[in-house]
């Protein structure tokens, strides 16, 4: 994945595939996720967030009409940050997502993501 947008497509497919070998790709080794889902506010380190796609089947098995929408990225030297709008997240939550991501090794990684559901 050489854009910011393609990252952030990756993870998108790979949240609604289960994929975790791609979720690992995209994401730095020490992200850390951060939000509120219903109002509850939530620390998720990356190790976590992955192993829950293990366990549990994957929207795609499920047949959930997820949608992801990227609505807009921003990007200034080594840094970016890219806004998401995703749509029945597990059949039942809508988000918006900042994700914000760095240019390590020369390939753009997710380092931090922070959401609310909406």
């Amino acid at each position: 994945m050489k854009t910011i947008k393609e990252v952030i497509e990756a993870y998108l497919d790979g949240a609604y595939k289960g994929d975790t070998k791609l979720l690992s790709q995209v994401f730095a080794e020490d992200a850390i996720l951060k939000g509120f889902i219903d109002g509850k506010y939530l620390t998720i380190s990356i190790v976590d967030f992955i192993k829950g796609f293990e366990t549990e089947p994957s929207m795609e098995s499920k047949n959930i009409d997820f949608k992801g929408e990227i609505i807009e990225i921003n990007e200034n030297g080594s840094i970016a940050s890219v806004t998401v709008k995703e749509t029945n997240y597990a059949g039942a939550l809508n988000f918006i997502d900042y994700f914000h991501l760095g240019k390590i090794d020369d390939k753009w990684k997710i380092m931090f993501k922070t959401f609310t559901t909406i």
